[in-house]
């Protein structure tokens, strides 16, 4: 049982507002996961280890360890180090690292937790957030980001440890506009709440279905989702940045289709 406790800047040191992208560990009492550790968002790069509470602005290093106009600040919360069972007890190394130390935003009102990244660059975003408590298996963390539908992130994590949504993370789409915020809300819960960490990755300022990672939404990407249609994970045919489109559900279903198809064909200027 728990207690309750403009565009970027143009500085030479700092990189510019194209492309950002990170990889950042909430609470750093088991340490900070190593650099070639991908997570689920199969994105490798520096980690950054914020400790918490951490109201004040936190700078953000991109993937390279760069320096970075991005800012991150915290309201509410504590660091907890829960490596016990039954969930923490099957992860070892970055694994561990990431996912059984956690920022718990606490009591209060839903909502009253939040992360928010200030001067992101404008444009479209792939968000994981790993937000599922290592000491309970009933513990349910309802997060939204950018004001998106609720998804609630908790149960049984696997033995041997693997990434399964929603068990150990789900995943945004977000659109970072004029205002360059992008806010990770800890918007309800059962039980307790867990954030482990999250991933931000540029998705690009045009085409959102792209799924080979070519810039453009065309026939191949098409192909690529219709291979895979109807599968859920653990399908051997299965695509997780198809059936992703649509955060939601990871399967890859219709709505996924119709997202694809929206924004097909694109191509950017």
């Amino acid at each position: 049982m728990r207690s309750i406790l403009g565009c970027c800047l143009a500085a030479v040191l700092v990189a510019p507002c194209a492309a950002q992208s990170f990889n950042v560990d909430m609470a750093i009492g088991l340490g900070v996961p190593t650099a070639g550790f991908p997570a689920a968002a199969g994105q490798p790069g520096f980690w950054n280890g914020v400790p918490n509470p951490y109201p004040n602005a936190f700078a953000l290093k991109g993937l390279a360890g760069e320096a970075t106009a991005v800012t991150l600040k915290t309201t509410g919360g504590m660091d907890l180090m829960l490596n016990v069972p039954p969930n923490g007890s099957k992860t070892s190394g970055n694994d561990q690292r990431l996912m059984d130390d956690i920022w718990d935003p606490g009591g209060g009102a839903p909502g009253g937790g939040t992360i928010r990244l200030e001067g992101m660059a404008t444009g479209h975003y792939t968000v994981y957030v790993y937000a599922s408590a290592p000491d309970d298996i009933s513990y349910r963390t309802g997060v939204r980001v950018n004001g998106s539908q609720i998804i609630f992130i908790g149960g049984n994590w696997p033995s041997p440890f693997s990434f399964v949504a929603p068990i150990t993370h789900a995943v945004f789409a977000a659109d970072v506009g004029s205002d360059r915020v992008l806010t990770i809300e800890v918007a309800q819960w059962i039980g307790y709440s867990s954030v482990n960490g999250f991933q931000v990755v540029h998705a690009g300022a045009f085409c959102r279905g792209d799924l080979d990672g070519d810039g453009r939404t065309d026939q191949s990407d098409l192909g690529i989702l219709l291979s895979a249609y109807l599968t859920c994970p653990g399908d051997p045919f299965y695509v997780e940045a198809a059936g992703l489109l649509v955060p939601d559900d990871p399967c890859v279903t219709q709505a996924d289709l119709g997202f694809l198809l929206a924004d097909y064909p694109c191509a950017p200027p």
